[in-house]
Order: C-alpha cells, then structure tokens, then sequence
C-alpha cells in the first residue's frame, strides 16, 4: 500500500504522541514515587538521643530521614549587600530590559541576563529551643529546592536615561532600546525554618545529612513538609492528565489512521471488481462481435480492394485507440466523472491510489466499460 503525506503525518503524530504520552507516564509515577519516599522518611527530632541512636545503627546511618529545625551558619555569616541582614545562601541576578523590533514597526520586550550567580556557605540546622542539637548540612548545593522560596532582601529597577536625542534616535534605527536594568538578591536568611530529607550519618562525633546512597532525592527547603509533598502530588496530578489526554489524541489519531487505510482497502476491493466486470463484458463483446464478423465473412461474396482497405483502416483506427500508458493494449474504460477515455484494463487496475486521470489528473471515482466495435 502507497503511503501519502497525510499517512506519514499521522505515522509522526502517532509517535510523537505516543513519545509524549511515555514521558507524561513516567513523571507520573515518579512523582508517585518521591511521595511515597517523603511519606516513608523517617521523622528526627533534634535532640541529646540522636547521637545513641546513630551509633546502634548499621554503619551509623539512617537511610532516609526529615527533619525541621533553624538555620545557622558554620563560622561567620554571609552579609547582605545591601543591608544588614544574615544568610547562608545567596542569589544574585542582573537583568537588562530591552525593546526589540521584531516584524515592520512591531515591538517587543526581550530579556538579557547579564548576571545570575549562587553563593553557599557550610551551614546547619539546629532545634528551636536547644542551638546545641544539631544537624550539619552536607554537599548543599547538591540538595534540591534549597535556591527556591528564597527571602527577597533587594529588588530594584533602574531606567535608563538616554544620554541624548541622537543615542536615543540610533537605537530606534537599530531596532533596539535599553529600558533599564533589574536587580534583585535573595537569601537563605539565619534563623529560617529549614526542612531537610536525606541520609542521615554520623562522621567524626558530627551528625550529617547528605545525599542518599540509594538514588532517592537529597531535599533541602524552606517549604514545609505537607508544601513539598502537594507540590508533587499537583505534578503528579498534571502528568496524569496529560497522560491520558495523549492516549485520547492517540487513540483517535490511530483509529482515524486505520479508517484510511480500511477505506484504501475497500476502494482497491471495489475497483477491482468494477474492472473484473468490465473485462468480463469486454470479452463477451469481443466474442459477439467476433462472431458476428464470421457470419458476415461468408456472406461477403467481394474480395481483394475492398477488404485490403477495410483492413487498413482497422489497423489505423486500432493504432489510434491505444491505451495512452502502456500503448499495447485497446482503450477499454471510462473514467467517471472526467469521461477521459484513455486505459486499457490493465493499466487502470495499477492506477495508485487516490486515482486519477493520466490525461487531466481529475480524481476517478469509478470506471464503466468501453468497447469500439
């Protein structure tokens, strides 16, 4: 069967979907899979028995632990740089605002990040009640979500002034204006109510929470722990509809896509009983007419000249009644709805699909029997 362009978009929309459909599945039960692990954590609290309880533990780790308490620098803090304000963690982002002539006299706005930086100190966290129960937060910038939910400590946007008409007029000629630059900072601030999932070890008379040795997720943020978990069960939720959405398109694409090819199908069926037809009335022509030249034959009393001439005339009439493809066999077929009568048999029935006419390439929708006597 020829496949046509429509048949190949559908081939590409049925893997296109089916590729997005797997990734919506897969994010799906991921997503199923680090609630069950945040669920499943085991809860900590920062007190004078966590230390016992690690040294009867199996290599003096815990699997997988959560754990609330304050943040706190280990050694000095990090200073705002623009105010007093204390952190362990800081982001900093420099944005230029710019206009763009995009299409004739048609504008938009466009960002350029001149800066985006992150900055880490060790830190730890400790109980809310007692500084001396703590946890120490290992490899920090391995731990996810902890650059999220950030305190803004600076945000400002300065305008640009254009220095002059002239600069201002160029860059309208350039098709593109500075508007201002955007600054902001965040900050991990000490004291924040710090939320940590991971491993929980104990190394040298420390207590650590560091990325977990079986591949689950090293979580560290300001969210709460019901925040983090209906943050992935709203993923989990949009994958799933998503999901089922692309087996919906799918489904549709493929039964579409079979419906085709079934018509495709049908139509051959169709045509080639139409063309058996035709050629089962053609022979009996052919054997009437046949016949009926025999009995005229002996009926015919004149000869040589005559005969010789109506000879040539049928070799002329016959040359010219050829099939206009293969130029071997006799014209044998309408085709409807053009009237072009220009096939023999053979030829219509290797006609590709959708048919059409070789002569005005009108669409065929059917074929009716032809015959010269």
């Amino acid at each position: 069967m020829v496949l046509h362009p429509l048949d190949w978009s559908l081939i590409t929309g049925i893997a296109t979907d089916f590729a997005f459909g797997y990734c919506m599945y897969k994010m799906y039960t991921f997503g199923n899979r680090y609630v069950a692990d945040i669920q499943g954590a085991k809860p900590v609290q920062l007190d004078e028995g966590l230390k016992k309880q690690l040294e009867k533990c199996t290599e003096k780790t815990i699997p997988y632990v959560w754990v609330e308490g304050l943040v706190a620098p280990v050694g000095n803090p990090m200073i705002s740089r623009h105010s007093d304000k204390e952190g362990v963690v800081q982001t900093t982002s420099l944005i230029e605002h710019k206009s763009k002539r995009i299409i004739g006299n048609s504008w938009a706005d466009t960002k350029h990040t001149i800066r985006d930086t992150s900055e880490f100190i060790p830190f730890l966290i400790h109980a809310n009640d007692q500084p001396d129960h703590k946890i120490y937060i290992a490899e920090p910038r391995m731990a996810e979500y902890l650059t999220e939910n950030l305190m803004m400590t600076y945000d400002k946007f300065e305008k640009k002034e254009n220095s002059s008409i002239f600069k201002h007029g160029m860059d309208i000629i350039s098709g593109e204006v500075s508007k201002g630059f955007h600054e902001m900072e965040r900050m991990l601030l000490v004291g924040t109510q710090l939320l940590g999932i991971g491993e929980l070890t104990l190394e040298a008379g420390k207590v650590k929470l560091r990325p977990p040795s079986d591949g689950k997720r090293y979580i560290v943020t300001a969210m709460s722990k019901e925040e983090l978990i209906n943050k992935f069960k709203s993923r989990s939720k949009m994958a799933k509809f998503f999901f089922k959405t692309s087996i919906v398109i799918g489904a549709c694409l493929l039964t579409f896509m079979l419906y085709r090819w079934f018509k495709k199908v049908q139509d051959r069926y169709q045509q080639r009983q139409q063309l058996q037809i035709i050629r089962e009335e053609n022979r009996r022509v052919r054997r009437e007419a046949a016949e009926q030249r025999a009995r005229n034959a002996q009926r015919n009393q004149e000869g040589g000249q005559a005969d010789r001439d109506g000879q040539n005339g049928e070799e002329r009439d016959e040359y010219r009644d050829m099939c206009v493809v293969c130029l071997t066999n006799p014209r044998e077929v309408v085709l409807i709805n053009c009237g072009h009568i220009c096939l023999c048999l053979d030829c219509a029935d290797m006609l590709p699909t959708p048919l059409q006419c070789p002569v005005c390439r009108a669409r065929v929708e059917r074929f009716v029997p032809y015959y010269n006597p």
